[in-house]
């Protein structure tokens, strides 16, 4: 089953497997996903750069506020590479570059420079690594996605007559032959995970007890009545084991137990005849007193199955045959007082084996085979085994329970394992809340058809696993429990269709036949079912924690906005608590544009104000003049060239040259 057509809610939502934190989660097309993977990602970045700048300031101050012997100009030097630039890896880079041209004249330039590289490099690799794990830090606890379809509700067949009937048999008959699938491929230690993907469970998992007592009266089970096969799934939670979203206040636990035994025939036959061919031929026949088939309360027939001696002759394979007690239908069944339960919906399995042959003895009961026959050609006589009996029955109870999990599962809270049309009445009297009787209803309606019975109706010999060893009429070995293999498969399909009906009704009806329309919820409780079923994440969405994706922007957020103003903050404290704080002035002092300041004053360039602040300006927009040639080894930023005083009227010129200069200097020094 693929998933991939299954239309999916996409936005915010909570998986409450994982609770109201871990299950928040954000539900988006695989294009969103990458826009939003690429978004962190930058986000990231931005933020580990503005981190840089916390790192740098503390760096710096930590280096500014504690006099050491060694601020020389390397330290100097690196005091302004920390102040001024913004990339930690260009930082590093700088540094290291410092220490290259310092290393034969400052003292331990290699120890005093490692620092601030490993600070740099540890930033950079911190939150490159925090980059490329975005993904993975917004990665949802759930990878779970609800349905969301406008066509949510059931299957409705308007009655017209026996097309009707026809159609809905049919329609229930493709559903079981999916599920039977489904079950065969998942409910195995097989590895298909392309058809397993679809639930959130792959499979509904429930205990099995070879021994279990007899549901039926004693004497009745084949070899004790302590013989008998049960299934039992223990009680499942309405959320985890079936995907029903909901808190635990709204979920409901159900539980559903199946036994099975093969079941002595005794003196329920009788012999007859019944006329064929036009009334030209007459078979023998074999008739089974297990109960009369009634409709609708009318009696059809007195005996449960008649068996045509001359099948046995036709060439024909396994034969299996369905009945079930109590239903509507020309296939109701009112079994015999051994085997009739109240509380139970009981199944009658019929197997003939016809014309199956067996290579060897089969002592598997149901599949029971030591009537030996031989063939001789020439010198060679070939053996084989026919079935000991023309059928043999089996006979298998469903039973259901609903709990209510918001108290301790004391009397009352719990109804009694009982057949699926009491169970109906009994969920309203465990005191369910509106949204968890929808719930219950949502299971009880894939209930309906989880029996053994629907399991097998329709299919024939398909729904035995015998057949898939029977090439033609003849059977490989089969082993002793054969029966229970079978059983067993039944019960997977039975829990597999009720996997199904889960989605079936958040789903809606898909490829519907004339003549069948939808029933939408009109309740606001089935409505919110709607909306509630969970499937495994399908192809096309990505699913993110919104707790994941929370940190990264409330955490990137915090470190850019501190990264952008704890300079100005800590520089505004110090301020105020000490003004002449070494940190605080070494940091407005190697500002980049304090430094240029400070360079033009020791040209002489004066009218600078606000020299205590980040941006330092003159008291006039006039411009200050230019770099000397740099052509000069020792390039410098040179006077005014109008400095007459100095230098002499240069019109000409807005620079001095570098014989103005000696010059000035030689007047300067003493002589």
């Amino acid at each position: 089953m693929s998933t991939s057509t299954f239309p999916v809610y996409k936005g915010p939502w909570v998986d409450f497997s994982h609770g109201y934190v871990q299950g928040a989660t954000l539900t988006l097309t695989t294009r969103d996903g990458a826009f939003l993977v690429s978004f962190l990602t930058f986000y990231i970045t931005v933020a580990g750069t503005l981190f840089w700048s916390i790192v740098a300031f503390a760096y710096h101050q930590s280096r500014a506020n504690t006099a050491k012997d060694d601020q020389d100009g390397l330290w100097n030097q690196e005091q302004a590479i920390l102040r001024n630039t913004g990339s930690p890896v260009k930082v590093a880079f700088e540094l290291l570059c410092g220490w290259l041209a310092w290393r034969k004249v400052a003292k331990r330039s290699l120890r005093r420079s490692l620092v601030g590289i490993f600070l740099a490099l540890a930033t950079t690799a911190i939150f490159s690594v925090a980059g490329i794990f975005a993904g993975q830090v917004t990665k949802s606890a759930s990878d779970n996605v609800l349905i969301d379809s406008a066509e949510c509700g059931y299957w409705n067949v308007p009655f017209t007559g026996q097309s009707s009937t026809d159609l809905w048999d049919s329609l229930v008959l493709q559903r079981t032959l999916a599920d039977s699938q489904y079950a065969r491929a998942c409910y195995s230690d097989a590895d298909s995970t392309l058809t397993c993907g679809v639930y959130i469970n792959r499979t509904i998992y429930y205990t099995v007890d070879a021994n279990a007592t007899c549901p039926f009266a004693s004497g009745t089970c084949m070899f004790s009545d302590a013989a008998a096969y049960e299934m039992d799934t223990g009680l499942m939670d309405s959320n985890d084991a079936l995907g029903l979203n909901g808190p635990e206040s709204e979920r409901v636990a159900y539980r559903k137990v199946t036994t099975c035994a093969p079941i002595h025939t005794g003196q329920n036959y009788g012999l007859g005849t019944l006329k064929t061919g036009a009334g030209e031929f007459e078979d023998p026949v074999i008739y089974l007193y297990m109960g009369p088939m009634v409709n609708d309360g009318v009696v059809l027939t007195n005996y449960t199955f008649l068996y045509d001696e001359h099948t046995l002759v036709d060439n024909d394979g396994y034969q299996l045959t369905s009945m079930i007690a109590d239903a509507v239908g020309e296939n109701s069944w009112r079994p015999i007082p051994e085997l009739n339960r109240t509380d139970a919906d009981v199944t009658l399995m019929i197997l003939a084996q016809n014309s199956v042959t067996y290579d060897e003895p089969s002592d598997a009961p149901w599949f029971s085979a030591h009537t030996q026959r031989n063939a001789t050609s020439g010198d060679l006589t070939v053996a084989w085994y026919v079935g000991d009996d023309y059928f043999n029955n089996l006979a298998c109870t469903d039973q259901h329970q609903f709990c209510n999990p918001n108290s301790d599962l004391s009397e009352g809270s719990c109804t009694s394992l009982t057949d699926g049309t009491t169970i109906l009445d009994d969920m309203f009297t465990i005191g369910l809340s509106e949204l968890q009787v929808a719930a219950a209803g949502r299971i009880a309606v894939g209930m309906l058809f989880d029996s053994i019975y629907y399991s097998v109706n329709g299919r024939g010999a398909s729904a035995l696993r015998a057949s898939e060893t029977c090439f033609g009429n003849s059977q490989l070995a089969l082993p002793n429990n054969q029966w229970q293999i079978e059983v067993d498969a039944w019960f997977a399909t039975s829990l597999a269709r009720l996997q199904q009906s889960m989605v079936d009704y958040a789903v809606g009806p898909t490829n519907m036949p004339a003549g069948v329309n939808i029933i939408h919820p009109s309740s606001i409780p089935d409505q919110v079912m709607c909306r509630s079923q969970k499937i495994k994440a399908t192809s096309g969405t990505q699913n993110f924690s919104v707790l994941g994706v929370a940190i990264i922007l409330i955490v990137g957020t915090v470190l850019i906005v501190v990264g952008m103003t704890v300079d100005k903050v800590v520089g505004l404290a110090q301020k105020l608590v000490r003004p002449n704080a070494p940190g605080r002035l070494a940091w407005v002092l190697d500002e980049k544009r304090q430094l240029q300041r400070m360079a033009f004053e020791g040209a002489e360039w004066t009218g600078w104000q606000h020299c205590n602040s980040g941006i330092p300006t003159t008291t006039e927009a006039a411009p200050l003049g230019r770099y000397g040639p740099f052509q000069n080894q020792h390039p410098s930023i040179m006077r005014p060239a109008g400095d007459t005083e100095l230098f002499g009227d240069h019109e000409e010129s807005k620079f001095a040259t570098n014989s103005q200069v000696r010059e000035v200097t030689r007047k300067l020094l003493p002589a």
